[in-house]
């Protein structure tokens, strides 16, 4: 097996570590619960996602591909959008009540107009994968912000701290591959498929950060 089969399926397997490592430790704090949802449900669209590449990914007729495979990679930006939003809140940011509520139906306001009106729901939304990007920058920013101006600020160990680290480091690099990856995909479709590998290495380096979380404090 070669280094680019290894990095085409580390959707999947990259996926596995945190959840074996959260069935090992079973942290139980009540914000894991939004994030351990979001690796289920992303394991289980990531393999739809790499099953169908690999059955369509080499055909003559590349879009067939696109439009088999992409839906599903639609949905999961949704989805660890809003499971990310509740893990958020689950960590009090924002800490205003009013924000914090009216903030989701807004969100989910702009997914859907964006697919009535500009997006096919069966090709990749590249305004779905950016809305994610700067909204959950915006979390991270405020949790980031809190952290720094809390006054029991402490060096014990932060599961929440970890994982927020790991989803702004992922959320920044790929941004820009959201931005443009529907303007490659149309003009330089080789282009958009190595620089895909980005956003696989940055998806490996999130889930080795929520995989560290879940382990928690290591004992020496």
């Amino acid at each position: 097996m070669n280094y680019s089969v290894i990095l085409k399926w580390s959707e999947v397997w990259a996926v596995i570590i945190p959840v074996l490592i959260y069935l090992y430790k079973k942290p139980n704090e009540k914000y894991i619960k939004p994030v351990i949802w979001y690796l289920v449900i992303a394991l289980i669209l990531n393999i739809i996602c790499d099953i169908i590449g690999e059955n369509y990914y080499n055909e003559p007729k590349f879009i067939v591909a696109i439009n088999y495979n992409l839906p599903f990679y639609n949905l999961h930006s949704i989805i660890r959008l809003f499971l990310f939003i509740n893990f958020f809140h689950l960590i009090n940011v924002p800490a205003n009540k009013f924000i914090k509520k009216i903030l989701p139906i807004v969100i989910a306001a702009l997914v859907v107009f964006n697919f009535l009106f500009l997006d096919s729901f069966k090709n990749f939304s590249s305004k779905i994968f950016t809305i994610e990007s700067i909204v959950l920058i915006v979390y991270c920013i405020i949790y980031f912000l809190a952290i720094l101006g809390a006054d029991d600020a402490s060096n014990n160990f932060n599961s929440s701290l970890i994982i927020v680290t790991g989803l702004a480091v992922y959320e920044s690099v790929c941004f820009p591959i959201f931005l443009f990856y529907d303007l490659l995909s149309k003009k330089f479709q080789d282009y958009a498929i190595d620089i895909w590998d980005v956003h696989n290495i940055m998806y490996i380096i999130l889930c080795l950060f929520i995989a560290r979380a879940f382990y928690g404090r290591i004992k020496i």
